[in-house]
């Protein structure tokens, strides 16, 4: 067990109240607390959403994936009998209103598991999230910091070792790997980042950089934090291509990231440009296509495939949904997280319908247990309900990723590579997850 797993002591002063007062106090407090189990009243997962800010444009694709799920699920009678129902709410990619949504979904929506946050509010309201002891299955975080962090330390039983928090993306440092070694394989010599100030944007920067370290041939010449919202990035990017940057990394919100991505053609600095994965969406396309058009080089990003055994079918649905759906455009295109959307939202599901009750603690003991074998795979709620109402074990097998959650709550997972240019983003490269797991060994 890492020794980065003891980060707080709440945990654990819980579970010593609830020892010393006894077992009838522990179902006092299951009683008052989680709603029970078959019957009732509908079941309700929180979803954290990003419905404003520079973001914002994420999130339809994952409201619909999340609803496409709990469609499924309430078509095949809901778990534990009962309707599933999914509240959203706004954090703004802000610690303070992610805190105050989240004890809203949990206080005053009694929601049982919660479906969301980004790596920007994770890290700063990690003790907070311990403390609540709330499971949290988040299609969004790959922040590095829950590398060593989350999950249930591979002991679905015990409670005391258990950091509530899990992920159904590959981690920052998997896909920025891909990007790493797709670099590699352009014969690039010389790489650097460019990047805002926030959680999420440093994290990536870091990764791709420490990636790159370990790549025969790349040297790493130079990492520049920047405020998001500049009017303009041209000083920084002087003293940047003064190094003969071979290939830039550009890790930023989309009004940031097209200003520098204007400075750069307008200032004549060539070479490569690799994006961060959130800049893979439209409005990437027709801010900065064209200028990815004119460029002497490529403009490309990595991101995480959609490559779990049901991608194909999850893909057809999704497009069936969102084309018979009043609240979604008939075209809405997937992104990074929609497939992670439904994986979060089936095997939340799932734990709640194996563990026999809506409560938080018997909720955690299942999440792991139902993402990894041994069992029978299933891949949508209806088949996994199935299984478990006949007395068997489960391993859900997802969309996104096999799942096969780690001791940490991680999933593993391959990188596409696309590149930009002004009709879209066009596919170019894969690294597979054995290369990609390579890379990030080689780091240690």
């Amino acid at each position: 067990m890492s020794e980065n797993r003891s980060h707080t002591s709440a945990s654990v002063d819980r579970r010593t109240f609830l020892t010393a007062t006894g077992a009838a106090a522990v179902g006092g407090l299951a009683g008052c607390t989680t709603g029970g189990g078959g019957g009732g009243g509908p079941i309700t997962f929180g979803q954290p959403a990003l419905l404003s800010g520079d973001l914002q444009f994420i999130q339809p694709p994952v409201s619909a994936a999340a609803d496409l799920a709990k469609q499924m699920i309430n078509d095949a009678g809901g778990p534990l009998g009962r309707e599933l129902e999914i509240v959203r709410k706004d954090t703004a990619r802000t610690p303070s209103t992610a805190k105050s949504v989240f004890q809203q979904l949990v206080e005053q929506n009694d929601a049982k598991v919660i479906n969301g946050f980004t790596s920007t509010v994770t890290k700063p309201l990690w003790d907070f999230f311990q403390s609540e002891e709330v499971p949290v299955v988040t299609m969004f975080a790959g922040s590095r910091f829950l590398d060593t962090r989350g999950g249930d330390g591979g002991t679905p039983d015990d409670l005391s070792d258990d950091e509530w928090y899990w992920r159904t993306t590959g981690a920052d440092s998997q896909h920025t790997a891909g990007a790493a070694v797709h670099t590699g394989r352009t014969d690039a010599t010389k790489v650097g980042a460019i990047h805002a100030k926030t959680a999420g944007s440093t994290t990536w920067a870091k990764a791709f950089l420490d990636a790159a370290r370990v790549i025969d041939g790349v040297e790493v010449v130079d990492r520049v934090p920047v405020q998001a919202g500049k009017s303009s990035y041209r000083s920084d990017l002087e003293s940047f291509y003064s190094n003969d940057i071979d290939v830039m990394g550009v890790a930023m919100g989309v009004p940031s990231a097209t200003t520098v991505m204007k400075n750069w053609d307008s200032g004549g600095y060539g070479g490569n440009v690799m994006l961060a994965n959130p800049l893979k969406n439209p409005q990437m396309v027709k801010n900065a296509g064209s200028i990815a058009n004119s460029a002497d080089g490529w403009v490309r990003t990595s991101v995480p495939a959609i490559a779990g055994d049901y991608a194909s079918t999850y893909r057809s649905k999704f497009q069936d949904f969102v084309s018979n759906s009043d609240n979604y455009e008939s075209d809405l295109s997937q992104n990074n997280w929609s497939a992670s959307s439904y994986d979060a939202i089936t095997v939340s599901a799932l734990a709640v319908h194996a563990a026999g009750e809506a409560s938080h603690d018997e909720i955690q003991k299942r999440i792991g247990r139902i993402g990894r074998p041994p069992g029978k795979k299933v891949s949508t709620f209806p088949e996994g309900k199935e299984a478990l109402d006949n007395g068997n074990d489960v391993n859900y097998v997802g969309a996104q990723t096999a799942v096969n959650f780690n001791e940490f709550g991680d999933v593993f997972n391959q990188a596409n590579v696309f590149e930009l240019t002004g009709d879209g983003y066009t596919q170019t490269d894969t690294v597979n997850a054995s290369r990609i797991r390579q890379n990030i060994e080689s780091q240690a």
